[in-house]
């Protein structure tokens, strides 16, 4: 607010007449209100320019030359001024003067007459409602002020607000509450080529693609029914005839009723972005489809290694059980016959060789046994694995428990990987778990042929169980062998452990158990 100075409040008093400038004066400054006596009527022009809340007149002051000094004076006021002016009239009738001044009244606009002879508390009364008629247009002019301050605060942030946004490197605009646009920056107009006439209404869906159009459609229309912010990755057709790519956002202000007043729209370029990203998919694609390959091959490599080790544990068996047997059984019935031959021959060391030889015979066929049991291949899987279950329990001290619902025989490369799984599974609890016992149980499921193995050991290490789950990752040698036999026949493989034990599950689909 503009604050009123003293001047501002003074009353100008012109009455050359005798005392009576001087008793107004008197007589206003007992109710404490400024004034300042005037000679002449220029003077009163001047002290007007100054400022001034009202002025008294005497008319006898106010000829024709008197008046346009005044008028002109008062017509250079701001606009919000209308200055009242008391005039002090002759008593009686109408006189030649009087009869001027009221033709003069117009020049001079806000005039009171008042006739003489004058009380001292009429005038003091006439002045305070001129002055308080003079406040009423300073409050007035504050409010003015205030007003065009405000609008020019409004102003330099709207020009602030269009640069920073005609500045800015995305395409901005604002929209009422329906959707319908009021204003663009020029980023839109730069890069489509048009103006707001031509975007305005629907105009802005000429720079969409036509199969992404309706998509885009449909979903700013549930924005503005539900008030939610909009975003969107959609290609704009540019000023050149070609379509990038823009990132859209839509945000939604509201009004102190919470209502939707208008959104407000950015759309980013990111059309190198997104060809970036589909160069790094289509890479990344062809890498995968490459490790895949890969992969592929070092699966089949593993296969054929494995089978090939198989076959070379089937060979070894045999040769040690037809060949290594063989000649140590030669050796115990040579030694018997030397024996026989020669009474005099040491008995006891004979004995002593005899022993040796036949703990090499079992050995011999137990190592045999161990690399590939000939139960497996003349008898099944069942007898397979209660052998080995018993022979595995006398060398290690652990109390396995063998329980078996499948009766009838599986395809031989089915039974090979089952009976591996139950190899490698139960050497490792030796090895690793500190287990008393174990369990291993083989059941027919109308889906699958199942395997599970189990022990009540200390369990696995997080790290190793994380990498078992996955199958590009090496988790130990044994677990990867058990899991790439088993996937390698198209079956599944888990491992769950824990602090009460470990739990490995092997499953075989009946069509391939068949």
């Amino acid at each position: 607010m503009i604050q009123s100075s003293d001047q501002d409040s003074r009353v100008l008093i012109l009455a050359p007449s005798g005392r009576d400038a001087e008793l107004i004066s008197a007589a206003l400054s007992e109710v404490g209100v400024s004034s300042y006596v005037c000679a002449t009527a220029a003077q009163v022009a001047d002290e007007l320019k100054a400022g001034a809340a009202t002025a008294v007149i005497g008319e006898e002051a106010l000829g024709e030359k008197e008046i346009r000094s005044i008028a002109s004076a008062l017509e250079c006021q701001p606009p919000w001024s209308d200055l009242p002016i008391i005039v002090m009239t002759g008593s009686g009738e109408p006189n030649r003067v009087s009869r001027q001044l009221a033709r003069m009244r117009i020049p001079l606009g806000n005039v009171t007459l008042q006739e003489r002879p004058l009380r001292a508390v009429t005038l003091v009364s006439t002045v305070q409602l001129a002055l308080r008629a003079r406040e009423k247009q300073y409050e007035v002019r504050d409010r003015l002020e205030e007003l065009q301050s405000r609008e020019q605060a409004l102003r330099r942030a709207e020009e602030q607000f269009r640069y920073l946004a005609n500045a800015m490197p995305q395409l901005a605009w604002i929209a009422d509450a329906d959707g319908n646009s009021l204003w663009y920056n020029d980023g839109w107009y730069l890069y489509t080529g048009k103006n707001f006439e031509q975007l305005a209404g629907s105009g802005w869906q000429s720079l969409h693609d036509p199969a992404i159009l309706p998509e885009v459609l449909r979903r700013w229309r549930d924005c503005i029914r539900t008030g939610v912010a909009f975003e969107m990755e959609f290609p704009l057709l540019g000023a050149d005839g070609r379509f990038r790519w823009f990132l859209t956002r839509i945000t939604p202000v509201h009004d102190p009723q919470k209502k939707v007043a208008r959104w407000l729209g950015t759309s980013t370029d990111i059309h190198a972005q997104r060809e970036a990203r589909e160069i790094l998919r289509s890479n990344q694609e062809r890498l995968e489809s490459e490790v895949a390959k890969r992969t592929a091959a070092l699966r089949q490599l593993s296969a054929r290694l494995m089978r090939a080790q198989d076959e070379e544990r089937r060979r070894l068996a045999r040769e040690l059980h037809d060949s290594m047997g063989q000649y140590l059984a030669a050796m115990s019935m040579s030694l018997a016959a030397l024996v026989a031959d020669t009474p005099a021959i040491d008995k006891k060391r004979c004995d002593d060789l005899q022993n040796i030889i036949q703990l090499c015979l079992s050995e011999t066929r137990t190592l045999s046994h161990l690399l590939h049991p000939p139960l497996l291949d003349e008898i099944g899987l069942n007898s397979a694995m209660k052998w080995f279950v018993e022979e595995f329990g006398k060398r290690s001290g652990i109390q396995v428990t063998l329980t078996s619902e499948c009766q009838h025989r599986l395809p031989t490369l089915v039974e090979t990987m089952l009976f591996r799984v139950v190899q490698e599974a139960l050497t490792n609890i030796h090895k690793h778990s500190g287990s008393a016992t174990a369990e291993v149980s083989l059941r027919t499921n109308p889906a699958d042929v199942v395997l599970e193995v189990n022990d009540h050991g200390r369990g696995m290490p997080r790290e190793l169980l994380e990498r078992a789950g996955n199958r590009g990752s090496v988790a130990g040698v044994g677990l990867a062998g058990m899991r790439e036999r088993v996937c390698e026949i198209g079956g599944d493989f888990r491992v769950r452990s824990g602090p009460q034990g470990t739990s490995i599950r092997v499953s075989i689909p009946v069509a391939l158990a068949a």
